[in-house]
């Protein structure tokens, strides 16, 4: 299995002990996959991250504002 696809499974949780190990071992040493876990889980933490709320413009802005 490549690297690439361990990590989706390291993020997803569904590697067994020793493949976890294996890729946390490989992330010690790998700096291109290194950079691509620490992209993932920034991309994931955003993801997940409760919404800000955007503030409302044109015509739904303004029926909201003289309700």
């Amino acid at each position: 299995m490549q690297m690439v696809q361990k990590l989706a499974g390291y993020f997803e949780g569904d590697l067994d002990l020793s493949e976890k190990a294996l890729v946390q071992r490989h992330l010690l040493g790998c700096a291109n996959c290194r950079l691509v876990a620490d992209s993932a889980l920034e991309t994931l933490s955003n993801y997940f991250k409760p919404e800000v709320q955007v503030p409302r413009t044109g015509a739904r802005a303004e029926r909201t504002l003289v309700n």
